[in-house]
């Protein structure tokens, strides 16, 4: 639930037992959602709902790159595997942009190779498929200040007027 009012808190629910309170950040971050599967997308979007982000999706390493280079992205979660590349392309086209979105990889199979991969290659985080909401957000929001503190940006929206 989220109250429309300055100094609110938004109140989301991280399991059926357990409230938590969280500041509403000033800042709307934009969040990419990289995957072929729509139901990824949809599930993310229920995760983050509660959330101040600004969630688009691509379906594609080409659309996610378009996406990248038209909008101020913050943080992108990318499936392990497109259908015409790898989370690894993506991250190769990433390291030649200035201020990129920190990437976060989602997978079904995740082992000791692919975290040390990811981390190694620049990657920010993994996340293991089926999603789970708290994980989810934590990483994005821990990537999401992150990505502020060191490019010194914000994706320019704001929470409407109050």
């Amino acid at each position: 639930m989220t109250r429309n009012f300055p100094g609110a808190f938004d109140l989301i629910r991280l399991s059926r037992h357990e409230p938590r309170r969280i500041r509403p950040s000033a800042t709307v971050f934009t969040v990419l959602a990289i995957s072929s599967d729509p139901a990824d997308y949809i599930n993310l979007a229920e995760i983050c709902a509660c959330r101040r982000w600004r969630l688009i999706a691509a379906q594609s390493c080409w659309q996610a790159l378009t996406r990248i280079r038209s909008d101020s992205i913050a943080v992108a979660l990318c499936d392990r595997g497109l259908p015409d590349g790898t989370w690894k392309d993506v991250l190769d086209e990433l390291a030649q942009m200035p201020a990129a979105p920190l990437l976060i990889v989602t997978s079904r199979l995740s082992d000791d190779a692919l975290w040390a991969a990811v981390l190694n290659m620049g990657g920010y985080d993994v996340l293991l498929k089926p999603l789970e909401p708290k994980e989810v957000l934590w990483s994005l929001t821990s990537a999401c200040r992150h990505w502020e503190s060191q490019t010194g940006l914000s994706t320019g929206l704001h929470p409407p007027a109050q």
